[in-house]
């Protein structure tokens, strides 16, 4: 059995882990895991072209750090002089929702800046076809999930004929009424 020693050693060697949260560790349970695979189950029966993946999607979203944290360097023992170069901006995060299906395959990701207008420029490094939204606060809301299930629909070429099964969390932007009706029709 795994001692207080060993914890240490591991949380060293993998010191870019971070606990999760009270409220997520006591959702991750025996009965809602059971409940999620009972309802997957019932969609799977109602649709079975959903069965290999492909159409099965999970949304989620990140905090993307702007600057970037520099790694050690090295340099040949005895150097006189030694040089790096990083950002000393303030960090700032970028909140990146990223949809991904079953089999593996990711679609193109969105970017929510902390801004009130977006500009083209701010994408310039990401993936193709990355949809870039800007929100004051920086975070995800109504208005800008709407877009990004509009642009959910166009790249998976979802349709009544050829229906997708997103899968993600309660988070209060994805509880609109209007993208409800959206996605059903």
């Amino acid at each position: 059995m795994a001692g207080i020693d060993w914890l240490y050693a591991f949380r060293k060697r993998h010191s870019n882990l971070k606990p999760c949260s009270l409220s997520r560790a006591m959702a991750f349970n025996k009965h809602n895991v059971g409940l999620f695979f009972d309802n997957l189950e019932t969609v799977l029966k109602c649709d079975p072209s959903l069965s290999d993946g492909t159409r099965i999607f999970n949304l989620d979203e990140i905090g993307t750090s702007t600057v970037q944290n520099p790694k050690k360097i090295l340099t040949p023992k005895g150097a006189k002089q030694l040089n790096k170069a990083t950002s000393d901006e303030k960090e700032t995060f970028v909140i990146t929702c990223c949809i991904i299906s079953a089999s593996g395959v990711a679609l193109p990701q969105a970017m929510v800046f902390p801004r009130i207008r977006f500009k083209e420029f701010m994408l310039k490094g990401t993936p193709p076809d990355t949809l870039g939204l800007a929100a004051q606060s920086g975070w995800m809301n109504s208005e800008l999930f709407a877009r990004v299930m509009q642009n959910f629909v166009k790249v998976s070429f979802s349709s009544k004929e050829k229906p997708s099964l997103l899968i993600l969390d309660n988070h209060e932007s994805r509880l609109s009424i209007t993208e409800f009706g959206y996605c059903e029709g």
